[in-house]
Order: C-alpha cells, then structure tokens, then sequence
C-alpha cells in the first residue's frame, strides 16, 4: 500500500431483548426435553418445578438460536411447571411466561433402572456373556450309539 485510506465502521447498540419462538416439550416418564428458537444468538436456561415456585433449573450459556436442555430425574405421573429464559451478548434478557407439562406414568408392572447402563463384571471384554443361555440345549449325542434313520 502506497496510500493513506481512511475506513468508517459504523456500530449500533442492540437495545431489544431475544424473541423466543416454538417453545417444544417432549416427555418421558423421568426426562423431559425443552426446545425453542431464538432470534439471536443467546443462552439457554430452564428453570422448573412441581409448583409455579420453579426450584430447579438447567442451563447452556453458549450463544445460540436453537435451544435445547434435556430435565432429569423426573418423577413419572407429575405435572411439572417451567419457563424458558435467552439473554443475548448485550446482556438483553427474555422468559416465557409459565407453562406446564405431565410426565406419563411408567407402565403398569414395569420398573425404572438404569442398571442395564453400567458394565457387568461377569461380560468379558471379548464380548461373550459367562452368564448362562436361557434358551434349551440341544440333546447331547452319543457317538457310540447308532443315529436314528
């Protein structure tokens, strides 16, 4: 570059607060997954509770217009209070107002473990259970006597 040149950046200050659309919630007896949209990046955070007093809260501070924060540990059969809230880069913040869902019920004579998650000791690492088969063996063949035929 020879010459001098002269750039003019010109900067506005966002003064409004995230729009939050499409507010999602997809349930299962002990989780239940929050979804929404934002109109600018911004964070992610659910707060929730049995009562419209939300006692509990998730959160995801990275800046984004998709949102999605899974609740754990949910009791199967309650009705469960929650609101939505994004604060954007500037600090502008936004929440839902209150909102509802039910967990289902687990099923009748079913039972909730997470046991199946955690490796089982008696599972070698080649992958051939040492428990034994359910299913029926066959007959053992004696090879002295004749097969039938």
């Amino acid at each position: 570059m020879t010459a001098d040149r002269t750039v003019t950046a010109t900067f506005s200050l966002d003064n409004q607060p995230p729009i939050i659309d499409t507010i999602q919630v997809s349930v299962s007896p002990t989780t239940a997954t929050i979804s929404w949209v934002t109109n600018e990046p911004a964070t992610s955070r659910v707060d929730y509770g049995t009562t419209p007093v939300h006692d509990q809260f998730v959160e995801d501070p990275t800046l984004r217009t998709q949102h999605s924060l899974v609740l754990n540990n949910l009791t199967p059969g309650l009705e469960y209070h929650f609101s939505v809230t994004s604060v954007d880069v500037d600090t502008m913040s936004t929440s839902s107002p209150d909102d509802t869902f039910m967990t289902p019920s687990a099923l009748p004579g079913s039972f909730l473990s997470d046991d199946f998650l955690t490796p089982s000791r008696s599972t070698p690492a080649c992958g051939r259970s040492s428990i034994p088969s359910a299913m029926p063996r066959p007959p053992s063949v004696d090879p002295a006597r004749p097969m039938p035929g």
